[in-house]
């Protein structure tokens, strides 16, 4: 299911990268486009209606000019018509009125002209302003926006093939999934619990009945009133055997209380699966301080004089059977003992220590010892209480002061 769920997975990325590449690019091109191209009509708008605006301002500014000149020129009229009745006025001034009058009548009508050529030049570009120019504008920026529209469209359309192009992987890995579900056996997998927990233990046999009469009459013709003894055997696999089998050998002084291993304990109170996990941890525990005391034992070299710690365990094989451990004890152990070991210093006891396991000593805070063995990484260093008791204290629990030859 997580295979198929990864393959869909996979197809939404390649949505995602076919959109990025075919819609959201191109829509980023087409804003840019369009945004220049908006631009662009918009100043020609602003073009055709700033040249509107001059037109219109020229028309008026011709219009105020011919509205003077005509004022100026009629009032040139009326001090000419005034000037020829009056017969004060030489004719030198009368015909200079009427020259004047003459003058301002001719200015009038070049105003005039000009108005009504700025007229008709002013209503001809408003009536293209309004009705082509302006409007074809306009007719742009639809077109656009319509071109805009219709892009899109189809990109939306893209975006709906780009995902329809994948549905069929994807239909595919849904139906992977389908047929994932249904390869799901409860009852095979109910198996493989009861497998992986089960214990191992047969059921138990019927209880025997027990006729109390016989035992009585039993009493009766014996002439016995005490209670029949019943012979109590131990038989080895029992949870009895597995509390009252002699503590034995020489490995349970390597470990620490915590976690401690028994070397002599069978474990016939686990389950069969169970003790076959605790056998094979012993084993390997006893396999790793065999290696331990072979490294510590030849690293005192032969000219020394001295030989192997009294603690050393000989050769030997180690086979699958765990009897071949329960058969070593203190006697065996004791055919090992050989010349004491050397001093390499002193200690000093940080704490008190209650020797609980086999081959280590009691120790008061304060006390101190002749340090014979260095800790060999098993949290243990053996020391020796004046010339007789030897033993294994914590490491943690003593200061050593080293010789310089050590």
């Amino acid at each position: 299911m997580m295979n198929e769920v990864s393959d869909i997975a996979g197809q939404h990325e390649l949505i995602a990268e076919n959109m990025t590449l075919q819609i959201v690019k191109e829509i980023n091109n087409l804003v840019k486009e369009l945004k220049d191209e908006r631009k662009r009509h918009l100043h020609e708008g602003a073009k055709l209606q700033a040249q509107l605006q001059a037109s219109l301002s020229q028309l008026d500014k011709a219009k105020k000019a011919y509205e003077k000149a005509f004022k100026e020129a009629e009032k040139a009229q009326e001090n000419f018509v005034k000037a020829d009745a009056d017969l004060n006025l030489s004719r030198a001034e009368v015909e200079k009125a009427r020259t004047l009058s003459v003058m301002k009548n001719q200015a009038c009508e070049d105003c005039k002209t000009e108005y009504a050529n700025q007229l008709q030049k002013t209503n001809e570009l408003q009536r293209q302003h309004y009705i082509t120019t302006l409007p074809n504008v306009f007719q742009q920026l639809q077109e656009m926006d319509e071109r805009r529209i219709t892009c899109i469209q189809n990109f939306i359309k893209l975006s709906a093939d780009i995902q329809r192009h994948v549905f069929p992987i994807v239909s595919k890995c849904l139906d992977g999934i389908v047929k994932a579900s249904e390869t799901v056996d409860p009852r095979q997998d109910s198996r493989l619990v009861i497998e992986k927990f089960k214990s191992g233990f047969s059921p138990p046999v019927d209880y025997p009945f027990e006729d109390l009469s016989n035992l009585k009459n039993s009493e009766g013709n014996t002439g016995l009133h005490s209670v029949p003894s019943f012979k109590t055997e131990t038989i080895k696999g029992t949870i009895t055997a597995g509390k009252l089998k002699k503590r034995s050998g020489i490995f349970g002084i390597f470990s620490s209380n915590k976690h401690h291993i028994d070397e002599t304990k069978d474990y016939c109170d686990l389950p069969p699966n169970q003790r076959k996990k605790k056998l094979t941890q012993k084993i390997e525990h006893i396999q790793n301080q065999i290696q331990q005391e072979t490294a510590a034992s030849s690293s005192y070299s032969p000219e020394s004089g001295i030989s192997r710690s009294r603690t050393s365990i000989p050769e030997v094989d180690v086979y699958d059977d765990e009897e071949k451990f329960d058969n070593i004890d203190e006697e065996d152990n004791a055919d090992f003992d050989l010349d004491p070991l050397p001093v390499l210093g002193t200690a000093r006891a940080l704490y008190p220590f209650d020797a609980q396991s086999e081959g280590s000593i009691p120790m008061e805070e304060g006390e101190e010892f002749d340090v014979v063995e260095l800790d060999q990484g098993d949290g243990w260093t053996r020391v020796r209480r004046g010339d007789i008791e030897e033993g294994f204290v914590p490491t943690s629990y003593v200061q050593c002061f080293l010789y310089n030859n050590c």
